[in-house]
């Protein structure tokens, strides 16, 4: 079965990204890219880094897009236990009587999923921000340390 390729329309990518990405998404080595292409193994190297790179940067800004829509947004600091951030989430909301879309049990998961990598001991690892939406849902953006 012939794969097709996605087009750029209005993305961050290029149309040579796109390919180089889908082919690396099936298994295909830079290697075997590179002589289909007709270029060296640093290029596609070159044009993947680029296209991750894109890509990382509108996820970012989509996360940014949502929190410009929250009514209440606040930082959470490395070494915050996972239930003071539970309990501190509960104060903001109801100091701004926003109602939140989960219950202590889904808030838990929901934080350990968005979160899954800035978590130890049930500790967070890095700074990050959250926001609450007037309708209650949370937007959550862990600050990447530079």
């Amino acid at each position: 079965m012939d794969q097709k390729i996605p087009r750029a329309g209005d993305t961050f990518l290029t149309q040579r990204q796109i390919e180089v990405l889908s082919l690396r998404e099936r298994g295909v080595s830079q290697k075997s890219i590179a002589e289909q292409f007709g270029t060296s193994v640093a290029n596609i190297s070159t044009i993947e880094n680029s296209a991750r790179s894109n890509i990382s940067k509108a996820e970012g800004t989509l996360i940014l897009a949502n929190l410009l829509k929250c009514s209440v947004i606040f930082n959470v600091q490395p070494g915050t236990e996972l239930w003071d951030l539970v309990s501190r989430i509960y104060t903001m909301a109801n100091n701004s009587e926003i109602k939140l879309a989960y219950t202590e049990p889904e808030l838990v998961g929901y934080l350990s999923r968005e979160l899954k990598n800035s978590f130890q001991a049930r500790k967070l690892t890095q700074e990050a921000e959250i926001g609450l939406t007037p309708s209650g849902a949370l937007i959550i953006n862990p600050l990447v340390q530079n």
